[in-house]
């Protein structure tokens, strides 16, 4: 790690999939020419040794695990070996997407990063290619996820009220949605539009959508 980062390698964008090549990518550097000049193994598996370090540290691993010293000098180098905030990180990923102009208020349970993106219209392979973003990602799922946890729901840690915050003001509110009038009758229309109905069924239900739409639609209807 020391000697990547002397010569102007930013490891801290080391993900677990990383190999010493694909880091010094990130950071523009010519990896070919950097590997000889060096004699590194360009393509160690960073990420994977930097993941059994910190599995090691937190008690999960066979390996030898890191003395107090080695802990504190990682960190310094700016790698902490505790386990991270899940999400704390949904919050920096959100934030990130929408600096490159993806409207995240967009996303649906359904969305990876790569669907969310094209709703924005934005190039997919160069959206991969100069912010290092994993476009499989099931952001939708995440945050459906994150939602739940707020409500109480699920196995996910509940996330803190600063975060509920920071989530908001990001154009994401984790309180439980409440279905307008409105949506209700079009998502009825939307389900029984390929049903048989006869012309006065037909003519009472857009009569109650009618209704719906301004306001005077009763219980019992």
């Amino acid at each position: 790690i020391e000697k990547l980062q002397s010569i102007g390698i930013d490891t801290t964008k080391m993900t677990q999939k990383d190999t010493i090549s694909t880091l010094t990518k990130k950071s523009g550097i010519d990896i070919e020419k950097w590997g000889k000049e060096n004699n590194i193994d360009i393509e160690m598996k960073i990420g994977k040794k930097m993941d059994n370090i910190a599995q090691a540290y937190r008690g999960k691993e066979n390996s030898k695990r890191p003395t107090d010293e080695q802990v504190k000098r990682l960190k310094e180098l700016g790698h902490s070996l505790e386990k991270k905030d899940s999400v704390q990180e949904f919050i920096e990923l959100i934030e990130k997407l929408q600096s490159i102009e993806i409207d995240t208020t967009k996303m649906t349970p359904k969305d990876t990063i790569s669907t969310l993106a094209q709703k924005s219209e934005i190039d997919i392979e160069k959206l991969k290619k100069e912010n290092d973003i994993d476009i499989e990602i099931k952001i939708g799922n995440k945050m459906n996820n994150i939602a739940q946890a707020y409500r109480g729901k699920g196995k996910s840690k509940k996330p803190t009220d600063k975060q509920v915050k920071r989530l908001k003001e990001l154009g994401h509110s984790l309180e439980k949605k409440r279905r307008t009038g409105k949506e209700i009758a079009e998502a009825t229309i939307g389900a029984i539009k390929n049903m048989d109905m006869s012309d006065r069924e037909d003519s009472e239900l857009k009569g109650l959508v009618e209704k719906t739409k301004e306001g005077n639609v009763s219980k019992n209807e």
